[in-house]
């Protein structure tokens, strides 16, 4: 059977978006096992199990609280969202990378939030937009 220059392209381009899409899944589930790993340090270090004892949340001040509060909430729902690539995980991904960079900004001394944590929001966030941007191109090139 001989194919149209059409129907090769057509099938070529079925192909890159078949493997951006599940590059793009791949990335959301890592992000998901890397955000169940910061939940369960999330709440080691406020119950006190994590090293150094002076990081309990009862010894804690008021902003560090209300940043551990919302993050061991958090971090848990971003990973079953990012997990299960519904558009909600996504969008509570993005407010718990704003209420980190927020508190980074504010209430850097009081809570000390790690730059590394910043420096991979960043990393995932740029990947994740270079997967949808690449995604959207294949699928608009119709």
């Amino acid at each position: 059977m001989i194919r149209s220059e059409f129907q090769i392209r057509a099938a070529s381009d079925a192909k890159g978006q078949r493997r951006i899409s599940l590059a793009l899944i791949i990335l959301l589930r890592l992000l998901a096992l890397a955000y169940l790993a910061l939940a369960l340090w999330m709440w080691a270090q406020t119950i006190g199990y994590w090293p150094g004892g002076d990081v309990r949340f009862d010894s804690m001040n008021v902003p560090s609280r209300v940043y551990h509060a919302m993050l061991c909430v958090m971090f848990p729902v971003v990973a079953v969202g990012l997990w299960t690539t519904l558009a909600w995980g996504r969008v509570v991904w993005i407010l718990a990378i704003l209420v980190q960079v927020g508190a980074f900004a504010l209430f850097r001394r009081e809570i000390g939030v790690p730059e590394i944590f910043l420096n991979f929001h960043a990393i995932s966030v740029a990947v994740y937009l270079a997967l949808e941007l690449g995604l959207r191109l294949v699928t608009n090139e119709d």
